[in-house]
């Protein structure tokens, strides 16, 4: 079968950075809204010693990305896998367009 060229749907790895997205998102809530991140971050950021920004850059956890990706549970691995014969049925039944997944 020739790759779908607008189907990221058959690309498990797409899915598990959903996952990983979800993941990162649950233990690091975003500001409610934009005008609250930026005003936020201007009065911080003015507040903030440039010195203390130097050292608050070194102590931020340099493998959060992988501790959340070692994280993901192997039956949501195996699950993608095993979901892949109804991937590629679904995505020549959508003509390479998107599907459900």
């Amino acid at each position: 079968m020739d790759w779908p060229s607008r189907s990221p749907d058959l690309n498990p790895i797409e899915h598990l950075w959903d996952v990983l997205g979800r993941l990162i998102r649950a233990n690091h809530p975003p500001p409610p809204n934009l005008n609250v991140l930026f005003h936020t971050l201007q009065q911080e950021w003015q507040a903030i010693p440039q010195n203390t920004l130097q050292q608050e850059w070194q102590a931020i956890p340099q493998n959060t990305l992988q501790q959340e990706w070692q994280a993901i549970p192997q039956n949501t691995l195996q699950t993608l896998v095993m979901s892949m014969r109804q991937r590629c049925l679904d995505c020549i039944n959508a003509n390479g367009g998107h599907t459900r997944y």
